[in-house]
């Protein structure tokens, strides 16, 4: 029923379904992993990353928990433990696709960034057309200045699935290049209340500037500090 419902998007009620299933079975690890996935989903990444760390504690070469683990310390900011757990998870399996996009992800935000593109080519070469892998690509030729190629992967991505972080980060590279109109089409195009942020109003405000329009480009440099605070 939980996974049922997880299926649903219900994870509140799949973490409930979960949590009762341990109640009834303390020592079953499928409805340990399913409740620390469910966790995760619910962005509670330290309280699945416990129940992961409890599992690997006793079964020390679960691929599955291993990974997992690893993604939810990252979701942390905990990237050099995480980069510990994906080089754990790869002596295990050296062709994991998801440890390597996880590992790929930690060398980025180390600010390793061909590194980080040598681990995420490696993945592509076992899985093709994964979003996360592909925009992931996209933020490290960006980070390397290679603005076009990262235009082209963006483009491509939201030629398949709309998104607002993919439109984000579309508007991120256009910045960088000085194509302010185009990048401000993109913001105009985020509809997610949770991605106007701090870094979306400044970003806005640096468009308007470099557009001459400078009460509009004031108008987000103040939203951006009210939301730093």
């Amino acid at each position: 029923k939980g996974l049922c419902l997880m299926e649903l998007n219900k994870n509140e009620k799949a973490r409930e379904c979960f949590e009762e299933c341990i109640k009834i079975a303390p020592n079953d690890y499928s409805a340990q992993l399913n409740l620390a996935l469910v966790l995760g989903k619910l962005e509670k990444y330290k309280e699945a990353a416990i129940i992961y760390k409890n599992i690997l504690n006793k079964i020390p070469h679960n691929i599955i928990a291993i990974n997992n683990y690893a993604s939810c310390l990252a979701a942390c900011d905990e990237f050099d433990t995480a980069l510990t757990y994906c080089n754990i998870g790869l002596k295990i399996d050296p062709s994991n696709p998801d440890l390597l996009i996880n590992k790929g992800y930690c060398l980025y935000k180390y600010g390793q960034f061909n590194n980080a593109l040598e681990c995420l080519n490696e993945a592509e070469k076992i899985i093709k057309d994964d979003i996360i892998l592909t925009n992931n690509k996209a933020l490290c030729l960006m980070a390397l200045g290679k603005f076009d190629d990262a235009l082209k992967l963006f483009d491509m991505l939201l030629e398949k699935k709309w998104s607002d972080d993919l439109l984000f980060n579309k508007a991120n590279c256009l910045v960088k290049k000085g194509m302010y109109s185009e990048a401000l089409a993109c913001l105009t195009g985020i509809k997610d209340e949770n991605l106007k942020n701090f870094d979306f109003y400044t970003l806005k405000g640096i468009c308007f500037e470099h557009l001459g329009n400078h009460e509009a480009a004031v108008e987000n440099f103040n939203k951006s500090l009210i939301i730093a605070g």
